[in-house]
């Protein structure tokens, strides 16, 4: 209506707002599944019905908003660090938390300041497709992300969650190679399966946030593959290979690209790439990097081109944490344990049930394919040990997804050879 001074959708608006209030979706049942979308779904609802509510001035639309938001939050809080990680189906975290944003953090700012304080680094920025089928939407749940990352900066004042929201924005915006203003569900998929409603959600909750004339020349650095900024290494010694993404999202063509690394004991060096328009390269900086002490890792990489008109994607740096210990750290719920990071040849996991369960744990590769599905059915309670012997599995960067009824783990292993 704002937009374009069309009222005739007024009364559907109605009808949505009061089926939320008459049907608020349980998070808290058995069912995982249901649990999953309910979450995302019931934060989406809370964000907006409270700003539908702000809009037209309704108070009690705004209060069920903000109780509902509530729900949401307490679910969160339950297992932050795997709720905030959890993809299911189209639909990401980010969803959730863009809801709690525009509910109950908007109708308490201070509370949103607070919490995100503490958890808004454990909303992810970008996340690498990986296969797995039926729920591999991987664009779907990084306009998600960007979403999330923008509203987070409306409620905490933090320009560097908006600048996250934008470089994942533009990121999403550069698979639309056909340039038809659309963009695919699935970055794997081919330009002629765009997505619409992937589209309606980026170009209203992200693209708004950065409307005006799109830049000749613009290129910079997408990302790290593999990391984000804090991971943290339990092991001195781990080999790091070091990747970066450097990406053109101009509307040119960008030859003689350069592209420079420095990354204190991860060493130095330049690169000259020639991006296409629309291109993601993959560059690797250095394939074995192994720190030599423990401490903190700050590793740059940015990018050096004549006439680039937006410098804010030029540079991005990445920190890692390496502990002295030679402990390998337990996973967030302590259930699932690798005993063994790096490796040569194989490893085992150790899996902790209190109870029977059905279970699940693959390994793919750092492009999302699929290796091996080490278990797929039933344990029963009690301590087991899980093998991969990684036959045919070339050294590199590797993650394991393990999935049970209780919910969803994944992790980094190193295979040296």
């Amino acid at each position: 209506m704002a937009a374009t001074g069309d009222a005739s959708y007024d009364a559907y608006a109605e009808t949505c707002a009061q089926y939320i209030i008459d049907n608020p979706l349980n998070i808290w049942t058995g069912n995982l599944w249901t649990q999953r979308l309910n979450f995302f779904v019931k934060g989406w609802c809370a964000g907006n019905l409270y700003l539908y509510g702000e809009e037209i001035g309704n108070a009690a639309y705004m209060a069920e908003a903000v109780t509902q938001g509530q729900d949401v939050l307490d679910w969160i809080n339950v297992d932050p660090v795997l709720n905030l990680a959890v993809e299911y189906w189209a639909m990401s975290s980010g969803t959730a938390v863009w809801g709690l944003c525009n509910s109950l953090f908007r109708d308490d700012p201070l509370l949103g300041q607070t919490w995100l304080g503490l958890h808004a680094y454990e909303v992810q920025n970008w996340q690498d497709w990986y296969s797995v089928p039926g729920y591999d939407w991987d664009s779907s749940w990084n306009v998600a992300y960007a979403n999330a990352k923008f509203a987070m900066s409306d409620v905490q004042g933090n320009p560097n969650q908006a600048f996250f929201g934008a470089l994942t924005t533009n990121a999403l915006l550069s698979y639309d190679t056909d340039d038809d203003g659309g963009i695919v569900a699935e970055s794997m998929d081919p330009v002629t399966e765009d997505m619409s409603w992937v589209t309606c959600y980026l170009c209203k909750f992200g693209v708004d946030r950065m409307m005006g004339d799109p830049h000749g020349d613009d290129v910079g650095i997408l990302s790290f593959v593999g990391y984000e900024s804090g991971d943290a290494f339990g092991v001195r010694g781990d080999t790091i290979p070091i990747i970066v993404t450097p990406t053109n999202w101009g509307l040119s063509d960008a030859p003689g690209v350069t592209v420079h690394f420095e990354g204190g004991g991860a060493g130095s060096g330049s690169w000259v790439r020639d991006l296409s328009f629309a291109e993601i390269d993959t560059l690797v900086v250095n394939p074995a990097w192994i720190p030599d002490e423990a401490g903190i890792y700050v590793l740059t990489v940015w990018t050096e081109y004549p006439g680039d008109e937006e410098s804010i994607n030029d540079e991005l740096e990445l920190e890692f944490n390496i502990s002295p210990s030679t402990d390998v750290p337990e996973s967030a719920s302590g259930r699932l344990r690798l005993l063994s990071n790096p490796f040569v040849g194989g490893t085992e996991f150790r899996l902790s049930l209190a109870a029977e369960e059905s279970v699940r744990l693959e390994i793919f590769d750092v492009r999302g394919r699929r290796v091996d599905v080490i278990e797929a059915g039933t344990r029963g309670a009690g301590e087991h040990r899980l093998e991969w012997d990684g036959r045919g599995s070339a050294a590199g960067i590797y993650l394991y997804r393990f999935e049970s009824t209780r919910g969803v783990e994944t992790g980094r292993m190193v295979k040296l050879k």
